[in-house]
């Protein structure tokens, strides 16, 4: 077994002891599933990129951090969702990597833009809206499903 599995092992692990330790509104305090899924992907990148590499020392404290400590403060809380959202932005930039339901979102709000703009000019907003809403979700949903049968989900 590599030692990249051994730590993803490891840090899957903690996270799910944590999960049994810590409330519902705790997990998603400390974005324990979003640290799982940011765990997966470093470890993926990190045999090929440093700044991945170096991330497993950071999840791997913050998991310590977590497992000693019953709460947070409100500056170590911070700090540590900071963290985590620096690694996802690092995903983003580097790896192209892009967060679930975010073509979606964007589908949505370029459907809903675009169906105001034909209902205006049709002179039914309503219509349009309707139209545009439901073509954005069909765009945003297969370039959704497009990026993550290519593994480009965080």
């Amino acid at each position: 077994m590599s030692p990249f599995k051994d730590w993803l092992e490891d840090s899957t692990e903690e996270i799910n002891k944590l999960k049994t330790k810590l409330s519902k509104r705790e997990e998603r305090k400390y974005k324990l599933e979003l640290l799982e899924k940011v765990s997966k992907r470093i470890a993926e990148f990190s045999s090929m990129c440093g700044e991945c590499y170096q991330y497993k020392g950071v999840i791997s404290n913050l998991l310590q951090n977590l497992g000693g400590l019953v709460q947070l403060s409100p500056t170590a809380s911070r700090n540590h969702n900071n963290k985590i959202d620096s690694m996802v932005k690092h995903l983003r930039k580097k790896h192209r990597l892009i967060s679930s339901g975010a073509y979606m979102v964007i589908g949505n709000a370029v459907g809903v833009a675009v169906g105001v703009s034909i209902g205006a000019a049709v002179g039914n907003i309503g219509a349009g809206l309707g139209i545009g809403a439901g073509l954005g979700a069909a765009i945003g949903a297969a370039l959704g499903a497009k990026a993550k049968k290519d593994k480009k989900i965080i």
